[in-house]
């Protein structure tokens, strides 16, 4: 049996632009020549927040994901749609450092009330985050901080976090969970 692709599909076109899409969006950590950062271990890695129709009652304004000193894995002053910051993201995966920090801009809609939550990851994420995700959404004044990893989850273990990867076993890690 032999698979041809569909004339109709530029499929090569279509994994070239996701690849340098992807690249453009991770590319601030793969520069690991800054001086001042204290890791230059890049693994496979994700990043998300906002999927499935989360945080629709806030707006984010501001979102920093990475290492002090160090070029950021996720910075939404960088990533701008509309001269604001984006209210969704989700970057598939690709060489990033374990980030020290998450720190969540956001504001209420209904309230107007502002909010900013810095979250130390240092002590809550594993070792290697070789193919593991980070994603966070937000219940009116709180954050929440989920490690979702590559593994499948028990059947005995309650689904936790995102409804989209609710197969794979995830661990909240903020608030009060550290790894």
């Amino acid at each position: 049996m032999t698979f041809q692709l569909s004339p109709s599909v530029p499929w090569l076109l279509i994994r070239i632009i996701l690849v340098t899409a992807l690249s453009s969006i991770t590319g601030c950590a793969h520069n690991s020549g800054s001086t001042n950062c204290p890791d230059n271990n890049l693994v496979d890695q994700a990043f998300s927040f906002g999927d499935s129709g989360e945080n629709q009652d806030i707006e984010i304004l501001k979102v920093y994901y990475g290492i002090p000193g160090c070029p950021p894995n996720y910075d939404s002053e960088k990533l701008l749609f509309n001269g604001k910051p984006l209210q969704v993201t989700n970057i598939v995966g690709g060489p990033a450092r374990r980030a020290w920090i998450l720190t969540v801009e956001w504001r209420v809609k209904n309230t107007n009330t502002e909010y900013k939550e810095s979250v130390d990851l240092k002590s809550r994420l594993p070792k290697d985050m070789t193919n593991h995700k980070i994603h966070f959404w937000i219940k009116g004044s709180q954050l929440f901080v989920f490690l979702i990893t590559p593994e499948k989850r028990p059947k005995n273990t309650p689904p936790n976090g995102p409804r989209m990867t609710q197969h794979l076993k995830t661990i909240t890690v903020f608030p009060d969970q550290h790894y």
